[in-house]
């Protein structure tokens, strides 16, 4: 999430934010103190100076006593520290951007160590959390076994598995069925067709389950995940490192759960303000010759890179993919998908040999044509270094997407984004007061090319 206001963020958190303990049957007025000293002292944009720094962590120590010797996090407090951490984990991704473009070499190592000081202050921070989801529990807790089963669930899953309609009861009950008769069949071939059937699935646009999956999905349920194996982990020898991951994870989840719910729309139906409406009503061959118009902006060498690592970012499990800042795949999630995800490779890069405006023209897939698409967007926004996708902001910051984690672009620029739960792309900006205005969202694949047209119309 790359949304930098904090006006209104405690409330839409705690409003939002379901996967932790309770914590509210009991109250400690010294905790909730120092979680507000706490929350004032880190949670801005501002420069920390060391000097404040150090009584922030001090205040850190005396909270962790506190909750040792008896005391409990009530809802507020427990929000507070939530959204500390977020603000923690902005401020270390700036610095990350800054460090990169950042020619100075001794400034670039003063930068590195100033982020593992704030790394260290936010893993300490998600610790108070885990340890109060551990009191709350009687200091009983859960098995960690099932903690780890539960997050990596959550993590290896791929996001176009959560967009896209599930397999209908027929297909399902026949696969089901040829593996239990247990016909001759290549295994190879049957992950093959598996996966060009999960490509050729449309986006959902209509919700009519009973809310079980949508639960699954919010990224909350991978931040309370993120929560119990921490807590579960209090009682072993210490060993930061798990501790600073899962604080990753946690921080990551927590700022797209908070996105999620500023950007839903009411009753999460789909809204159009008057001026974005005109897109709706227009001829279908005017929408077509201005879509076509940005996918030929992906028509390169740079633009097929683009497809086809748009294409691994939507179909690999989330734990293969990761969170970047540029249009490509890093290193390390490139190696993985070759040596584990041939398929998944494979159909990513006939994909890109195709070219995005072929794609787009001819597929059937709403993925591939939605990677053709948001390809095209991305060589027509991304700017800044000779390096468009290895060294690039992806999209400058304009194009919110979960595998993305980007510094926002000027606040009066429009900016798009997927919210995954509900399948809906939205347009939006911000006010004077750092608050979302959301000017269009609307669901599935005909969202994103109402999104892109309003978009596009806004100068991009």
């Amino acid at each position: 999430m790359d949304i930098d206001e904090e006006e209104d963020a405690v409330s839409v958190a705690s409003s939002s934010h379901r996967s932790f303990a309770d914590y509210s049957h009991t109250s400690s007025g010294n905790v909730s103190s120092l979680t507000q000293k706490l929350y004032h002292a880190l949670a801005h944009d501002e420069t920390i100076t060391s000097k404040q720094h150090m009584r922030a962590a001090q205040v850190v120590r005396s909270i962790q006593l506190a909750l040792v010797g008896g005391a409990v996090l009530g809802r507020t407090a427990q929000t507070l520290l939530m959204c500390t951490i977020s603000s923690l984990y902005r401020r270390i991704v700036r610095m990350d951007e800054q460090s990169f473009f950042e020619t100075d070499e001794h400034l670039k190592g003063a930068l590195k160590v100033e982020k593992e000081d704030f790394m260290n202050t936010a893993t300490l921070v998600f610790i108070l959390i885990s340890t109060g989801d551990l009191l709350a529990r009687g200091r009983t807790p859960i098995d960690g076994d099932a903690a780890q089963r539960e997050l990596d669930e959550c993590m290896k899953r791929s996001l176009w598995l959560e967009l896209c309609k599930p397999p209908n009861k027929k297909r399902t009950m026949d696969e089901a069925t040829t593996s239990v008769e247990g016909e001759e069949i290549d295994p190879s071939v049957f992950e093959r067709s598996q996966m060009e059937h999960l490509v050729g699935r449309p986006m959902l646009a209509e919700e009519n389950s009973s809310g079980w999956s949508r639960a699954l999905y919010e990224p909350g349920a991978t931040a309370g995940a993120a929560v119990r194996l921490s807590s579960s982990l209090l009682t072993d020898a210490f060993d930061h490192r798990p501790f600073r991951d899962l604080m990753i994870t946690f921080a990551r989840c927590s700022a797209q759960q908070m996105c999620v719910h500023m950007l839903r729309s009411q009753n999460d139906r789909d809204f159009l303000t008057l001026s974005a409406r005109r897109f709706a009503m227009a001829a279908s061959s005017e929408r077509e010759e201005a879509l076509v118009a940005i996918v030929q902006a992906g028509e390169s060498e740079l633009g097929q890179q683009v497809l086809r690592d748009m294409m691994l970012s939507f179909l690999l499990p989330k734990s293969v993919v990761g969170v970047r800042r540029t249009l490509a795949l890093s290193r390390e999630s490139a190696t993985a998908a070759t040596a584990g995800y041939p398929f998944i490779t494979e159909i990513a890069h006939q994909t890109a040999m195709q070219g995005c405006e072929f794609v787009w023209k001819n597929s059937d897939s709403e993925l591939k044509r939605l990677c053709a698409l948001l390809s095209g967007i991305a060589m027509l926004t991304t700017k800044g270094t000779d390096d468009l996708v290895r060294k690039a902001t992806a999209f400058s910051g304009l194009v919110q997407l979960p595998f993305l984690e980007t510094v926002p672009p000027s606040p009066k620029q429009p900016r798009l984004a997927m919210v995954p739960t509900n399948r809906s792309w939205v347009l939006y900006s911000l006010s004077a007061k750092g608050t979302p205005v959301v000017e269009l969202s609307k669901r599935g694949f005909d969202g994103l090319i109402f999104s892109v047209l309003a978009f596009r119309d806004r100068g991009m």
